[in-house]
């Protein structure tokens, strides 16, 4: 009975759902435009955006780091949180949590600074500019990180994940009479 459009409350809905219909198709000519098929990178994240559906972000890489100071005239120091460990490989890890060297060998935590996996394997060095008192970091332990969703990936996602009566006016009106 909310639907009839011969009552004044079904003829406000129908006409409600016509606006909201017309204003959603403004943006949806505009996204139109972009071919979900042929574009990538942020476009296709925009598409993904207008539809609430987020392209799934990666985790990078972690692990642990042995790391030896000079034994002779060694003295207390602090390595912090976010200092730059590179790996001979050339890829770089940032340490975890600020640590306190008191005696002259220590393991930290450490995370690869780009999502995925690096090319660093257990067994490499590392070095670290600013901290002369350090001889040698290894690193003892990796565990896997995860990629960036792909373009590919994400496109057959948004395809199957958004349902194609949103926007529709029947999906609008569900949505008003929804409404308290």
């Amino acid at each position: 009975a909310i639907l009839d459009d011969t009552l004044p409350q079904g003829i406000l809905i129908q006409r409600l759902a016509e606006l909201f219909y017309a204003m959603d198709m403004d943006g949806v000519e505009g996204f139109a435009r972009l071919n979900m098929n042929s574009v990538g990178g942020i476009l296709l994240d925009l598409i993904g955006a207008r539809r609430g559906i987020a392209r799934i972000l990666g985790a990078p890489q972690t692990g642990l780091a042995e790391i030896t100071c000079r034994s002779e005239n060694f003295s207390t120091f602090t390595l912090p949180a976010g200092t730059v460990l590179t790996a001979e490989t050339g890829d770089t890890f940032t340490v975890n949590d600020s640590t306190t060297f008191s005696t002259t060998e220590s393991t930290v935590a450490i995370t690869y600074t780009t999502n995925g996996d690096s090319s660093a394997i257990v067994g490499n060095t590392m070095t670290v500019e600013g901290f002369p008192q350090i001889t040698n970091i290894e690193i003892v332990s990796l565990y896997h990180g995860t990629d960036n969703e792909t373009d590919l990936s994400y496109r057959s996602r948004l395809l199957k994940e958004y349902p194609s009566t949103i926007g529709t006016i029947e999906y609008i009106q569900s949505k008003l009479i929804s409404l308290p």
